[in-house]
């Protein structure tokens, strides 16, 4: 793997994102702000050819606790001149996986409003979620336009908060992402001057990935929302009210009923619901069945609609 999202279920820990472009051992929190700082024996220690190392931090390796990973390969070494090239206005470099439309991007900020950064995928990214690592106090931003709904392109994103999405042009330069480069506005927490950040950047797979939105009945017989496969992962965020990002998966919930769940926002451990409680979810043929009535996953207030990620 080259990307790794590893959280400790059973404890209060952050969410620890690793990735090959940075190195082993060098961490970012999803509900933090705060840079990448080295782990080193603590953390992810190796990238290995069938899995990662880890180290003997609490985060990764608690005690007898329960832990769950989830890891992306992206296998191709990416670097863009773009004196060289003329693409996109500032240099970028990372990991691509192009099958998979996914890519590790790093690149350095010149805090101008029309920046583009090269991303080394085949067709325009429909996310990309970018985080400073070289400064501290930078929210995560993310840029979300599904092919299957407008977003409006000048909204943001906020994955360490409960935000709501929230207009304005500074992230992304109300500019539509291209099969080459993702736009970037000036505002700091994605372009500041001499800040190094890392992005990393989605667009839809058939078969494999799907991105879109949905809009919730608050009824136990749910929204269903078509993916064409069974889910493996899935994570949804209410885009008009204050709630988190909710992960499920099937390995924590291998049979029917999906009704584990971790806020990427949040450090505390895992909550559960039962089948008639919040945010309960089934993972079905070709989509997700939501059957709870929570405002997490399955709200029709605040315009109801929610951001989904599905692989």
């Amino acid at each position: 793997p080259d990307w790794v999202w590893i959280k400790n279920r059973a404890a209060t820990e952050n969410h620890t994102i690793f990735d090959s472009v940075r190195g082993a051992g060098k961490r970012i929190y999803s509900d933090d702000t705060a840079g990448e700082d080295d782990r080193g024996s603590y953390g992810l220690t190796a990238f290995d050819s069938d899995g990662f190392t880890i180290g003997t931090g609490g985060e990764v390796n608690g005690n007898t606790q329960a832990i769950v990973s989830w890891s992306w390969n992206c296998p191709t070494t990416f670097s863009n001149d773009t004196s060289a090239t003329s693409v996109g206005t500032i240099d970028s470099e990372g990991r691509v996986n192009q099958e998979a439309g996914f890519s590790i991007i790093k690149y350095v900020g010149v805090d101008q409003q029309t920046t583009t950064v090269a991303h080394g995928l085949t067709a325009a990214p429909e996310i990309v979620l970018v985080k400073a690592i070289s400064e501290n106090g930078r929210h995560w931003r993310m840029y979300a336009n599904p092919r299957t709904y407008g977003i409006d392109r000048t909204d943001y994103l906020v994955l360490n908060t409960t935000a709501a999405a929230v207009d304005d042009a500074n992230y992304w330069n109300d500019s539509n992402n291209t099969t080459t480069t993702f736009s970037i506005g000036d505002a700091n927490d994605v372009n500041d001057s001499g800040c190094t950040f890392i992005a990393y950047c989605f667009h839809e797979v058939e078969g494999y990935s799907h991105f879109g939105v949905y809009d919730g009945n608050a009824d136990a017989d749910g929204t269903y929302f078509h993916t064409g496969f069974k889910p493996a992962w899935v994570m949804v965020k209410h885009l008009g009210a204050a709630e988190s990002w909710w992960i499920w998966d099937n390995k924590r919930n291998p049979t029917s009923g999906v009704n584990n769940r971790i806020g990427a926002d949040l450090t505390g451990s895992e909550s559960t619901n039962v089948s008639t409680g919040a945010d309960y979810l089934e993972f079905r043929a070709n989509g997700i069945k939501h059957k709870g009535l929570g405002g997490g996953g399955n709200d029709s207030g605040d315009g109801g609609a929610y951001l989904i990620m599905a692989f």
